[in-house]
This record gives C-alpha cells, sequence and structure tokens, in this order.
C-alpha cells in the first residue's frame, strides 16, 4: 500500500519558470491546487485523468478552493505548459517519465532479486559437489606428495577464473552506472532548455545569464525582483547590468539592483542610451589626458627656460 502514495519531484520545482508563471496569476494557492492534480494523476490508470466536468467539480470539491478549476487546468495545457492534452484526457509528461523510469528501476530490482535467489540455489548445490569432493580427497590423502601438488594445481586454475569472471561484473557494473550518470546528466540539461522554451525569448536570454554568471540557484524572491525591472530597463541593458556585476566578482542581487538603480536616477533605460553616454565619457577621458600632458609639457619648458635665464 505504501508505494500507491509514491512518486517522486524535484525539490527546487518552487522557481520553475512554468510554475513561477502559474504563480504569478494563481499565488500559492494555485501551486497547491496544481500538486493535488499531479496527485490525483499518480493514482489513475497510465497517470491520465479525463478533461470534463466531472473531473473540473472533482478537484473543486477536493481542494475547497475558489479558483476556477476548468480555467486553470484549460491554462495548465495551453498557456503555463504544465499538463498535456489530446482532448479527451490531459497529463503530465514530467510525471509518466518520472513514474515509467520508477517501474523500470522497480522490474529490474525484481529480477536481480530472482538471479540472486537461483545463484543461492546454485552455490548450494556447488557446496553440496565440493562436500563430495572433499570426501573423495580425504580418502585419497595416503597417496604420495607428488599427486596431492597435482591436486593443488588444478584448484589454482578455477579460483582463478572465478576472480576474473567476478572483475569482469565489476566493471559491467561500474560501466552501466556511469551510462546512466550520464543519460541523467542530458536529461537534466533537456529539462533546463525546455523550461527556458516556455518563457518569452529576452526572459529567457535573462534568466540563462543570470543562473550562469549569478547564481545558478536563485530563489523565486531573487527572480520576483529581478523581472520587476523589467518594466524600467530593455533586455540588453539588464544584461549589461549583470555582466559588470560578474566582471567585478560581485555576484548577489543587492549589487546589480544598485547598478539599475544608478541608472534610473541618471535616466539610462536602453543598453543604446548606456553605450552613447559610455563613449561620451571616454571621449572627455581622452580629452583631459590630452590637457595634463600638455601642462605638464609646458611647465617642464618653462623650467628649462628659466633655468638657462638664471645661468646668463
Amino acid at each position: 500500500m505504501k508505494d500507491s502514495y509514491y512518486f517522486s519531484h524535484d525539490s527546487n520545482a518552487l522557481i520553475d519558470p512554468k510554475i513561477l508563471e502559474m504563480r504569478c496569476d494563481y499565488g500559492m494557492e494555485g501551486y497547491g491546487v496544481f500538486w493535488a492534480v499531479i496527485e490525483m494523476l499518480r493514482n489513475q490508470e497510465e497517470y491520465k485523468q479525463p478533461l470534463n466536468m466531472t473531473t473540473f467539480k472533482g478537484l473543486k470539491m477536493l481542494c475547497m478552493t475558489n479558483i476556477n478549476i476548468e480555467e486553470f487546468i484549460t491554462k495548465c495545457i495551453n498557456e503555463y505548459k504544465l499538463f498535456e492534452s489530446d482532448g479527451e484526457y490531459f497529463w503530465s509528461a514530467s510525471l509518466c517519465k518520472r513514474m515509467n523510469k520508477k517501474e523500470k528501476v522497480s522490474k529490474e530490482r525484481r529480477e536481480a532479486s530472482k538471479r540472486r535467489w537461483n545463484k543461492n540455489d546454485e552455490k548450494a548445490d556447488s557446496e553440496q559437489n565440493e562436500s563430495k569432493n572433499d570426501t573423495n580427497s580425504m580418502q585419497t590423502e595416503c597417496k604420495p606428495n607428488a599427486n596431492a601438488m597435482q591436486t593443488e594445481c588444478k584448484c589454482n586454475p578455477k579460483e582463478s577464473k572465478e576472480k576474473e569472471s567476478k572483475e569482469n561484473k565489476n566493471k559491467e557494473k561500474e560501466s552501466k552506472e556511469n551510462k546512466n550518470k550520464e543519460k541523467e546528466s542530458k536529461e537534466n540539461n533537456d529539462c533546463v532548455v525546455e523550461k527556458e522554451k516556455s518563457l518569452s525569448p529576452s526572459r529567457a536570454k535573462l534568466v540563462r545569464f543570470y543562473t550562469n554568471n549569478i547564481n545558478s540557484t536563485p530563489s523565486p524572491h531573487e527572480y520576483e525582483k529581478l523581472f520587476c525591472w523589467e518594466d524600467t530597463f530593455d533586455c540588453g541593458l539588464m544584461i549589461r547590468g549583470l555582466e559588470i556585476a560578474a566582471e567585478k566578482n560581485r555576484r548577489f542581487l543587492s549589487y546589480v539592483e544598485g547598478i539599475y538603480k544608478r541608472w534610473e536616477n541618471d535616466g539610462i533605460h536602453t543598453l543604446e542610451q548606456y553605450e552613447a553616454r559610455e563613449r561620451i565619457r571616454e571621449a572627455e577621458k581622452q580629452n583631459n589626458d590630452k590637457s595634463e600632458k600638455g601642462r605638464t609639457g609646458n611647465t617642464f619648458f618653462d623650467m628649462l627656460l628659466g633655468g638657462e635665464e638664471a645661468d646668463t
């Protein structure tokens, strides 16, 4: 009975971009309804649920919520891409993938258990045979030592083969584990790419740069604070702020927000405005450097003249 209540899910599901988009509309109440739907799908055959009013009313009573369940499910299918549907049923592709993997592992463990029991039976038969051989060996102990030496030599190849077989099995097991790790890593990368596809291109670019250069595991609060600046700056300028923080190795959001606040006070809202101001600053710096060099040169020349007059 315990197995019927179990399914795995990501510990960072709360900050999944699709979930964040849904929470923007429905808040944490919608987050609770979402997991209630997932738990319901977990207990269905093939992890699918009919897309009809019976389902909607059942979820309404189950969750005791004011959310319009029909609208919520429809948005989760068409807008947030949290569920999939063929028009008659709906399901969670992520849940199906996890449950199929779990069923596969369970099947492999059952088969391994059967092989282990069979191996134990074979071992028991082998021990009986060895016991018989030991009896025969004891009967021949009185034979010359040369015969005893020959018997020992015959035993050694067998032990060597068993050891070699065991080493080969260990190598095969390690190879299989490495392949599984590579597969899981590829699946995780594919999952990140899939999440980014659900966002607008500019926001996906911003999220990707932030997680790669500032914080690889941002909290929902960090995402919300970062996205608040999208109404003030364009995507290029926001990413430029992140680049500056990374270049100075100040990889935290409060430092980035300090940059954004200075730009807002200076009336800088686009990357083009920022680059134009930087060009002006660079030109002013070069002119100041030239003026400084000119003043230094004249002063030195005056000193030389003054020195000559003094000598005269």
